[in-house]
């Protein structure tokens, strides 16, 4: 007899697909430094599960210096930056639903004085 599903079950909706074209995600600050560290706290550690490593991982970044987060959070805020500049073209690309890429300034008003040009012949 089948097992009746209970009425606390919680019930998961499907993810949605991600999009090939999407504009990746920004790194967070500590993530060069743990790629870094992994290595040799798997080489200590052979028996940690995926969470002690994270864990192990954390508190190592918690005992790195301001000064030397300084390059990791810099780099961390430029990545932002590409990724919020990506993500608003992408966006603006797709509610336009055109496959190709925004044009520049500069190449609009090199359309422009093209349709002058015609419009004069």
């Amino acid at each position: 007899m089948p097992k009746a599903k209970s009425d606390t079950e919680v019930v998961k909706a499907p993810k949605e697909a991600k999009e090939p074209k999407a504009p990746k995600e920004p790194k967070a600050p500590k993530e060069p430094k743990e790629k870094k560290l992994r290595p040799s706290v798997k080489a200590d550690n052979p028996e940690f599960t995926l969470m002690d490593m994270s864990k192990q991982l954390g508190a190592l970044w918690k005992d790195v210096s301001e000064e030397d987060r300084k390059p990791y959070q810099d780099k961390a805020a430029a990545d932002k930056i590409r990724a919020d500049r990506e993500g608003a073209a992408y966006k603006a690309k797709k509610a336009s639903g055109s496959a190709a890429a925004p044009a520049k300034e500069e190449e609009e008003g090199d359309d422009e004085e093209d349709e002058e040009a015609e419009e004069d012949e």
